[in-house]
Parts: structure tokens; sequence; C-alpha cells
């Protein structure tokens, strides 16, 4: 744990960089980030400051997405043939839950755990499927890195949201479906593979060949069909809590 709690904006000799250069440069040189990875993991400040931010990203956008979520009840016909006051409790109860700071904190817990699953998914990939030899650490700190990603989709999103009113914004081939196609299996499908979705997978892919010393096409035989599966499973899941709702 001592590697990961280094003065954070030091840049140490032999190789490896600071948290600000490590920060940037995954945006215009993801493989220099990964070799300092590989190095020094340091991934406590990092996975701190996205956690921090996704927080922030949530304050200011939970009008909106209170707004959506509001909406797609009033379209709930099992909802809408409640009695009045019934509805207003269900109206009122959804409205304090996006305010309420224990339901913030769960989700703060599920956002920190998440960083570890998953990396312990790529770590079972990376050292026991395709036969490399990582430390933990390692890909841990790969993953921490790769959603700083989700910095500038935060930004866009949330402009868009505050802009628009609305999360219910897609940055991918589903912009072209009709509005009454955003409840379909296909529009769910399409909208997961966005553009940061896609710049996230791409640099997952260079971290994981950077630790591994693996060729970038190596990984993507494994990593590519993962990310596809799961994309496939959250669009199904959606539709799957949208027909238990409805």
């Amino acid at each position: 744990m001592q590697e990961n709690v280094a003065t954070v904006a030091a840049a140490p000799p032999g190789g490896d960089l600071g948290f600000l250069a490590r920060g940037s440069n995954i945006y215009f040189s993801p493989k220099k980030t990964f070799e300092a990875v590989k190095l020094r993991p340091f991934w406590v400040w990092p996975m701190i400051l996205l956690v921090l931010l996704g927080t922030g990203f949530y304050f200011w956008t939970v009008q909106p997405r209170m707004k959506d979520a509001l909406e797609k009840m009033r379209k709930n016909e099992n909802i809408m043939n409640l009695p009045a006051e019934r509805r207003q409790e269900i109206f009122e109860r959804t409205e304090s839950q996006f305010k309420s700071p224990l339901w913030i904190s769960v989700g703060t817990i599920i956002g920190i755990a998440y960083y570890f699953v998953v990396a312990g998914i790529l770590f079972f990939v990376g050292n026991i499927i395709m036969g490399g030899e990582g430390r933990y650490g390692q890909i841990l700190g790969v993953f921490v890195y790769t959603n700083f990603v989700a910095i500038p989709e935060m930004l866009v999103q949330g402009l868009l949201a505050t802009a628009k009113g609305t999360l219910n914004t897609p940055l991918s081939l589903a912009v072209f479906f009709p509005s009454d196609q955003s409840e379909t299996f296909a529009y769910r499908l399409i909208n997961g593979f966005d553009i940061f979705s896609i710049w996230f997978v791409s640099v997952l892919i260079i971290g994981l060949a950077t630790v591994y010393n693996f060729k970038a096409g190596k990984v993507a035989v494994w990593i590519l069909p993962l990310w596809i599966l799961w994309k496939v499973a959250l669009a199904a899941l959606a539709g799957l809590g949208a027909m238990v709702g409805g």
C-alpha cells in the first residue's frame, strides 16, 4: 500500500510518472501512463478522485435524473391505474430517494466495489486465460486510470443534461432511432456502444497489453467479446426491469 501514498504530483525517476502526468497522458498517450502503472500502480488517489467526481456528477444531474425517472413512471400503466393518493405517494418516495444520503452512500460504496470486482475479472482473464504474468495491483491501476475516460464523458453528459433537462441524450448511433423506440432492446443495445464506451475499451486494451507485454490484438480477442456480452446483458436487464415495472 505504501506505493500508493507517495506524493501525488511528484514524478519519481526510473521512467515513472506523477499523478498529473498519468492522468493527462490517458487522453493523448495512454501507453506512457500504463508503462508507469506497470512500474508503480498508484491507484488510491486516482480512485478517490474518480469517486468524488462521480458523486459531484450525480448531484449536478440529479434533477434531470429524477425527471427522467418520474416520466418513465408516468408511462407505467400499473402505476397510473393506482388511486391518485397512492400514485402521489410513490412519486414523492421516488423523489426523496434521489436525494437520500443513504442511497447516495450505497451508490458510492457500490461504485468503489465496482473497481475491485472488475479488476479481479480482468486479472483472471489476463493471468489464467491468456497466461500472462501481472499483479492484481497493476490490473487495478490499469482499470482505474482507464476510467479517466469518464471525466470528459461526465462533462459532456452534464452539459447536455443541463441544456435539455434530460439524461436521455444518446451519444451513439441510437440518435438516429425514432423517439418512440427508446424503450426497445435494439435502441438500448446500440446506445451502449457510444463514443466514450468505444474509447474506454480501446484504452483498456492498450493498458492490459502494456502490463502483460502482449500484442493489443491478443488482448482484444478476449476483451472485446466480454465487452459486447456485457453490453448485451445490460440492455437485456434494462428491458427486464421495464417489464417487471410495467
